[in-house]
């Protein structure tokens, strides 16, 4: 049996769609990467002011995403939002580090479509916690580190936002690291 060999033209062919293929992903990927412009400052139409959303935008990382998930809650007609601003992400690995690009990126879309942003803060990152605690364990001796957390958000989004709302549902032994619900401790903290 002998063996046919391609034509020049098919492997031709094939390299032109090698090359199509390439081209068509280096565009994708440069797209991507790039910023996603905040647009006008919108307004909501609510009938119902008391209607708002918690979106959990922390982990999405295509600032496209984020400001389409904004936009849709402005086009339901909610007026706020609940988001949170996890401890451990802006300072993983020492107190005072400031990662805020993630955090800026939310609040910026957030404000340019006219959403009141409620901020939970909480999640707390490992140098701030005994190995064998979940991030949800503050001790007391990292307190003043999460406050001074705390004053930091507070200084950079002060005429951002005004609703801070410091742990999550402190009534649960959970949101303790699954130690006893403390409300004098919540109350120190």
């Amino acid at each position: 049996m002998s063996q046919s060999r391609p034509s020049a033209r098919s492997v031709g062919l094939v390299l032109l769609l090698l090359l199509l293929a390439a081209g068509i992903l280096i565009v994708v990927v440069v797209q991507s990467g790039s910023r996603v412009s905040v647009g006008p400052q919108q307004t909501v139409q609510s009938i119902n002011p008391k209607m708002g959303v918690h979106t959990r935008l922390t982990d999405e990382v295509e600032e496209w995403k984020v400001k389409r998930t904004l936009e849709m809650v402005r086009e339901m007609g909610a007026n706020w939002i609940v988001e949170f601003f996890p401890w451990a992400y802006v300072e993983p690995n020492r107190p005072g580090e400031g990662k805020w690009d993630h955090s800026d990126m939310v609040i910026r879309h957030a404000a340019a479509q006219g959403l009141k942003v409620i901020a939970r803060l909480g999640y707390v990152p490992q140098w701030a916690r005994p190995d064998d605690t979940t991030p949800l364990y503050l001790d007391e001796e990292h307190y003043a580190d999460f406050g001074n957390y705390v004053y930091e958000f507070v200084q950079r989004y002060r005429d951002e936002v005004d609703t801070i709302v410091i742990w999550n549902e402190p009534n649960l032994s959970l949101e303790w690291g699954f130690r006893p619900v403390d409300p004098v401790a919540y109350t120190e903290m």
